[in-house]
């Protein structure tokens, strides 16, 4: 996967988290932007997910296996373990975004 790649993948975490934490500092009293701000969270974090899985995908496309004296060697590339975390953090935010985005008004005002 190159670079660029890479980090369209950061770009896109990090723009989620920082619309979201913008928008819950300059939203009004009703919390309505913070709130969709959780949606856009969400689609940012599933994108970067789907960006992680496609690299994963094209790595697993690309391993070759050898046959060298009827025994197998394989050859498997592997990425960095820095996508784990990018798989995480994406999860971390689909939650959190999704919460935001069901009950982010309720810090605004009370929804009980």
């Amino acid at each position: 996967m190159s670079m660029i790649k890479k980090h369209n993948i950061e770009i896109l975490l990090t723009i989620a988290l920082a619309f979201c934490i913008y928008s819950y500092l300059t939203t009004g009293s009703d919390g309505i932007w913070f709130s969709r701000s959780g949606s856009i969270m969400v689609l940012l974090a599933v994108i970067a997910e789907f960006q992680v899985n496609n690299a994963r995908m094209s790595t697993a496309e690309t391993s070759s296996s050898l046959e060298i004296g009827g025994s197998g060697i394989v050859y498997k590339r592997e990425l960095s373990p820095r996508y784990n975390a990018f798989t995480i953090i994406a999860h971390i935010e689909i939650i959190s975004g999704t919460v935001i985005w069901g009950y982010g008004d309720c810090l605004f005002k009370s929804c009980m």
